[in-house]
């Protein structure tokens, strides 16, 4: 979520834009790493709280914003860029086995993210579905990626160093 927050950040600053980029973790999301330190990493210091969550809040770094509402039917992250609404579902952190349960998850993890895009309303967004990047996710991305650009979905890969790859572009 924080590498397609980045992403989309760098995206309105590329464009002269100034907007706020929203994320909506579940307690899932908060529960597999710490959101405010790796905002705070990130140069970025809460500003005022949402919710009651420890986590939720208005984090700054200059002029760049981001919204931490763990609020579900959103989307895990969206943003306006270049006056097109996007929309990120994501799934997964940094993948550190071969063990084939692991593996398994990442194919079965990136389908699951098409099908939660493909129940949002039709609003026009763009919508991306983003797995941490492996081999396996690759391959699966690339046999998915022709389907889900007629369904208006495309798929990014996150690599180590948080770069998005998008597959199929």
């Amino acid at each position: 979520m924080i590498a397609v927050a980045m992403h989309f950040m760098a995206e309105q600053r590329r464009l002269g834009e100034i907007g706020a980029v929203s994320m909506h973790p579940d307690g899932e999301h908060a529960k597999q790493f710490n959101i405010i330190d790796c905002l705070s990493g990130h140069g970025f210091s809460r500003l005022n709280g949402i919710g009651s969550t420890l986590y939720g809040g208005l984090y700054g770094r200059g002029e760049d914003r981001v919204v931490v509402n763990p609020k579900s039917g959103l989307g895990d992250v969206s943003a306006v860029v270049g006056g097109q609404l996007m929309i990120a579902e994501c799934k997964g952190g940094v993948i550190n086995s071969k063990h084939g349960g692991v593996l398994s998850k990442t194919r079965s993890g990136l389908s699951e993210l098409v099908g939660q895009l493909m129940v949002l309303e039709d609003n026009g967004a763009r919508q991306l579905a983003v797995r941490p990047f492996t081999v396996q996710a690759l391959t699966l991305a690339e046999r998915l990626a022709p389907r889900c650009r007629k369904a208006g979905i495309e798929i990014a890969l996150v690599e180590p160093d948080g770069r998005l790859v998008f597959v199929g572009a």
